[in-house]
């Protein structure tokens, strides 16, 4: 997964560093609306961290979230 973030540096992770994925509300003291952000868990070294993204279209998070499932499952199944 690689983050574009205009006026911020770009965030990669890996996907055998993904642990999980979810829907979510918040993280970090940032809220939306229910279910409104796409949530990975993934592992730095020795490191857990928690990720969120808020796509600028609604109807994204839906498509961001399966397609992000698709990668960590098929992480698993290697």
């Amino acid at each position: 997964v690689r983050l574009e973030r205009i006026g911020e540096p770009s965030v990669f992770i890996a996907a055998d560093q993904i642990t999980d994925e979810s829907l979510g509300r918040g993280v970090a003291g940032q809220v939306a609306e229910k279910d409104g952000l796409v949530l990975w868990y993934w592992s730095a070294g020795d490191t857990d961290l928690q990720t969120g993204f808020r796509p600028d279209h609604p109807d994204d998070v839906v498509s961001l979230y399966e397609k992000s499932r698709a990668l960590f499952v098929a992480e698993e199944n290697r």
